[in-house]
Parts: structure tokens; sequence; C-alpha cells
């Protein structure tokens, strides 16, 4: 209603001028009779009247659309065959039309990248399966040892790489089953057994061996090697444990990766969810894409799991995979 009268603000404040301006020249002419005066004035205000009213009645889905917050960008179209009505009607078709065929080329092209990043990876991973074999079946020599840890770390950048493509397919790419945790944490520690012993690293392991959970298998082997390697590449000092504990915590499975590592400065961790966000120990020691903890965080939010990070800097880090149950 407010919409209504402001638009038609102007007509009715030039009616009203026009009247004085009128009932001044008429009262001027001595001739003139008052009672006609108002008589012509009546029937003007009169007409003015009846085209607000009509003017309401029909455009009155126009300003309730114009009005409304809670319209969805689809639902543009007003009922009704004003030729204002009806120019908005088309108009507005034609930008959503236009708008829906921007997004199917941008979701091609994404669909494209996405593809186009999965086989490099596959393509990738060919030869650095071929510099594994090779350096664990020609005869040991003293630069070995480093190849192999440059080639698993080579295999973990290709694998965040394949897992970020495919996280925009997330809902294409996922499938709810019951997982035998034990036997998920076992296959990471087994991974990444090199990385272990590079660093000198002793896993300690504490699980539950009845515990399961109901998640996407592949997408938690990713999340827990994730941490697991984020564990093992912040903790400095040889000699030092990781531990991997896996219990029912307050009635929710609980899986926590414990480190004796670096830890997390206080600032940054509100941000350590952030894409591509290194923080200070991404700066300092220089091996962080900022990606890794984003992922997990994402992937979290997409199955329901609860992700938290607690860290004393220079002691270590915890970071917890909370199944929540529904208690409903």
């Amino acid at each position: 209603m407010k919409l209504f009268w402001r638009d038609h603000t102007l007509l009715i404040t030039v009616y009203i001028l026009q009247m004085l301006i009128l009932i001044s020249i008429l009262f001027l002419d001595p001739g003139t009779q008052a009672s006609s005066v108002f008589y012509a004035i009546f029937l003007s205000f009169l007409l003015l009247t009846g085209y607000l009213i009509y003017r309401f009645i029909v455009l009155a889905p126009y300003y309730r659309k114009l009005n409304d917050d809670t319209s969805h960008h689809h639902d543009f179209k007003i009922d009704g065959s004003h030729p204002m009505i009806v120019a908005h009607n088309q108009l507005m078709t034609r930008h959503y039309n236009q708008h829906q065929a921007q997004l199917h080329q941008l979701e091609i092209r994404k669909n494209q990248q996405v593809q186009f990043m999965t086989q490099w990876v596959h393509q990738m991973k060919t030869p650095v399966s071929v510099m594994n074999l090779i350096t664990q079946n020609e005869q040991e020599n003293e630069e070995f040892p480093a190849l192999r840890t440059e080639l698993k770390r080579l295999e973990k950048g290709l694998d965040l790489a394949l897992h970020t493509a495919r996280f925009e397919q997330f809902e294409q790419d996922f499938r709810v089953k019951s997982v035998h945790v034990q036997t998920i944490i076992q296959q990471v520690v087994q991974e990444n057994k090199r990385l272990f012993i590079l660093k000198e690293l002793y896993p300690k392991l504490t699980i539950d061996q009845n515990l399961y959970v109901s998640t996407d298998p592949k997408w938690l082997l990713f999340m827990l090697d994730q941490l697991v390697v984020n564990a093992i590449k912040y903790t400095r000092d040889h000699g030092k444990q990781l531990s991997i504990e896996a219990n029912v915590v307050e009635g929710n499975p609980t899986i926590q990766i414990i480190d004796q590592g670096v830890g997390i400065q206080s600032a940054d961790l509100p941000m350590i969810h952030r894409p591509f966000y290194t923080g200070e120990n991404g700066r300092k020691y220089g091996e962080s894409t900022g990606m890794g903890l984003h992922l997990v965080h994402e992937l979290c939010e997409k199955l329901r799991i609860q992700f938290l990070i607690e860290s004393e800097y220079g002691k270590g880090t915890t970071a917890s995979l909370i199944f929540v149950q529904d208690r409903s």
C-alpha cells in the first residue's frame, strides 16, 4: 500500500496544484458561481478517486510482489494483464533464461575442470608408482630412502588434489555404510608407515575393537589420512609419540589424533578451516597448502561429523572427529 501511494504521489500533487490554479482563475471571474466551481471540483475528485481505485486493483499483484522479501529468484511472474505487468514478466523471463544459460555453461566448465583434474592426477600417479617400484626392486643405495620419502609426499599431494576436485561432486560420490573404525585406522597407519619411520614417531593406538560408525569409508579414510599426515608433518622432534584414540565419549563415537608437535598459535585456530590459510606454521615451515584442514572441515559439514581442533602452541594438537548420535 505504501509503495502504491509513493508511486502516485506526483500525480496527486500535480492534480492538487491544477485544482488550486483552476479555482483561483474561476474565483477571479465575477460571473462564476461558487456552486458550479465546487461541483466541478467534486466531479474531478470523483474521477481521480475512481482512477486510483482502478490502478490499485489492477496493479495490486505488482506492488505486492515488489514488497515481498520472501519470493524466490525463480518466482518472478505476476498474475495480470495490465501492460506494465506483461512487460515486467517478459523482461524477467528474458533475464531468468539468460541467467540459467550462464549457470549451465558454468556447470559444464566446472565439470570439465573436475574431469581434467581427475584424469591428470591419475596420469601423474602412474610414473610415481613406477618410481616406487624401481626404488623397491633395484639394489638399495643411499639415495633411495630420501627418494621414497619425496615420492610419498608427491602421492599425498596428488591425493589432496584428486579429493579436492571430487568434492565439487560430493553428492554423486559418497555412500554411507557401517564402517569398522579399527580397520580404517590401521589402514591409515599402514599407508603412512614410511613417514612414521622417517620421523621416528611411534603410533599409539587405543581403539575400541567393536566400534562402528555410519559414514562414507572412502571420505573417512581421506580425512583421517589428512589429520595423521598433518600430525606427522608438524612433529619436528624425533622420538615423539602420536596417539590415535577411538572410543565412545559421552555417547558419541569419537576418533582423536593427538600429537606432540609444534602446536597451533591461538590467533590461527579460528581461521585454520579457511581455504589456503597456512598460518604461522605454514609460513615458518613452508609445507602447507592450506587445503587439507579446509577440506576435512567441509567434508565433516557434509557428513554431519563434528570436527574439533584443540592446540597448545609448542606442546601439541588434538584433532577430534565426533560422530554425533541422533537421540530423537
